[in-house]
């Protein structure tokens, strides 16, 4: 199934929208795809996402002792999460914030939606390799900050995370989160949807 809304989305009043770069490879007999957009968003709708993320009081987060599902308990395998959307409904108050996200998506139906907060380490940590659920469906991820963290896909390449970058893949593929360096954190949106 492709996305081809992300096309030709306008990321401000005096840009358009960069193309849409587009990787199939093999991988051990399968195929990785995926898309990125770099300034989905215009700047005063990033920023309130940003601030709310990342600088707001208001916006709870909550500790995960784990990263990837297979329960590994390793010292950094640790992020904090705020969840917008699961179990059928609107879970936070915030989400109003992030529709605008939601709306470039265009989803038939969401499964799930959440922040992700990755603490700053001395090294950047890849944490281990994970798919996010067991059924057909789509998965887009947003870059809320810049930092050398990134995504590792199942191709092996990393996808930097760079503020305002969205991702959208096949998240029945493997693929891993990273810690980072040279920020406080690394914050990124996770949309599961139809």
């Amino acid at each position: 199934m492709q996305n081809h809304h992300l096309d030709s989305i306008s990321t401000s009043p005096k840009k358009t929208a960069r193309p849409i770069f587009f990787h199939t490879g093999p991988i051990s007999g399968k195929y990785c795809m995926y898309k990125i957009q770099d300034n989905v968003l215009p700047t005063e709708q990033w920023r309130a996402i940003h601030d709310l993320c990342a600088d707001s009081r208001e916006f709870a987060y909550y500790l995960s002792n784990t990263v990837a599902h297979d329960g590994a308990d390793h010292a950094h395998h640790y992020y904090f999460t705020h969840q917008f959307y699961d179990n059928y409904s609107v879970n936070s108050p915030h989400f109003e914030t992030i529709a605008p996200l939601v709306e470039l998506l265009r989803p038939r139906a969401l499964v799930r939606i959440k922040a992700n907060l990755y603490p700053s380490t001395s090294s950047v940590i890849v944490h281990d390799p994970h798919t996010d659920y067991d059924f057909d469906h789509r998965a887009a991820l947003y870059m809320v900050n810049s930092c050398d963290g990134y995504t590792t896909m199942s191709d092996g390449t990393p996808i930097e995370s760079i503020a305002n970058r969205l991702v959208v893949f096949d998240p029945q593929q493997l693929h891993s989160s990273s810690t980072t360096t040279n920020a406080k954190y690394r914050i990124t949106i996770n949309f599961n949807y139809f």
